[in-house]
């Protein structure tokens, strides 16, 4: 560690041309995805000194160490989860050191949606539950309901919270 500087040496011994850059240690590592759906619980690992004040954080790239989206305290475990940004867009996740919030880690981290797709059986029995399948992004408070054709948004006879991981199963009227 320290700084050091590459120079650029002609024959004779001359410094044609110098370059100055520094050695640090490696304090702490991150391992996740790189790319997550808007609000998508992501897996992340990390290496590092786990001091009770640090944290790792999903932040803009440009935003310093005390300014972030959502974070997790280091002393939560090495392998924790962390709630990816509800807006698409180019972050960062970063392990923070609490004591005077230095950056020790950067990963960045593309937030994109992906389109809602539903699939649904074309005829279904009166009284009967049938399997939805539904691929994509939807929003953290989102719905799938059944309903009549023509009626209010609000009326519906069944309806499940709208998630890609689990499998959903509505009530035919």
């Amino acid at each position: 560690p320290g700084n050091y500087i590459i120079r650029y040496h002609s024959v004779s011994g001359s410094i044609l041309k110098s370059a100055a850059f520094e050695v640090f240690e490696v304090l702490a590592t991150l391992d996740a995805p790189e790319e997550a759906a808007p609000g998508q619980e992501i897996p992340v690992t990390w290496t590092g000194p786990g001091d009770p004040l640090d944290f790792l954080c999903i932040a803009d790239p440009d935003a310093p160490g005390h300014e972030y989206e959502v974070w997790s305290a280091t002393t939560d475990g090495n392998s924790l989860r962390l709630r990816s940004p509800a807006t698409d867009g180019s972050y960062e996740l970063r392990y923070v050191r609490g004591g005077d919030e230095e950056i020790l880690a950067r990963q960045p981290l593309q937030v994109v949606s992906v389109p809602v797709t539903i699939q649904v059986p074309e005829v279904v029995d009166s009284g009967t539950r049938f399997a939805v399948e539904l691929e994509g992004t939807p929003g953290p408070d989102d719905i799938v309901s059944i309903s009549k054709v023509g009626a209010d948004i609000r009326d519906y006879f069944d309806w499940s919270f709208a998630s890609p991981a689990v499998q959903l199963s509505l009530g035919a009227p």
